[in-house]
């Protein structure tokens, strides 16, 4: 499997000689709550599992072309990366959380819950987070 940015570069030039409309997930939930989707629409979503300097790349070829994509950051090291996810906010994509309180809390539900609270604020006080 081909991974480059040439590749993607040619799949988002294709979806767009092919009159599809790019979505974030938030954007998604609410055209959807409002039965007012476009007919052809693309949602892109990234999980940053590990090196967020890739996504950042991912998400400037976005931004030249004016697609707007969902990025969910882990926050654990190899994934939370304030600068990187604050540069990729500010190009205009969604931030979410990718949590994963129920593994890291060995499933007690009281302290993973909790934890999620603590990681969420923790993104909510450097970018809007709208989606999990």
């Amino acid at each position: 499997m081909d991974f480059t940015l040439n590749i993607y570069d040619r799949l988002l030039k294709t979806f767009l000689e092919h009159g599809y409309t790019f979505i974030t997930f938030a954007e998604y939930m609410k055209l959807v709550s409002t039965n007012s989707l476009p007919d052809r629409f693309v949602i892109l979503r990234h999980d940053v599992d590990n090196k967020p300097q890739n996504s950042a790349a991912f998400s400037e070829l976005q931004a030249s072309y004016g697609i707007a994509g969902t990025y969910y950051f882990r926050i654990v090291p190899s994934s939370f990366d304030e600068e990187k996810i604050q540069k990729i906010a500010d190009r205009g994509h969604e931030i979410g959380y990718h949590y994963e309180t129920m593994d890291s809390c060995a499933g007690r539900l009281d302290q993973a819950y909790q934890e999620f609270l603590d990681n969420l604020a923790t993104f909510q006080k450097l970018v809007s987070v709208q989606s999990i």
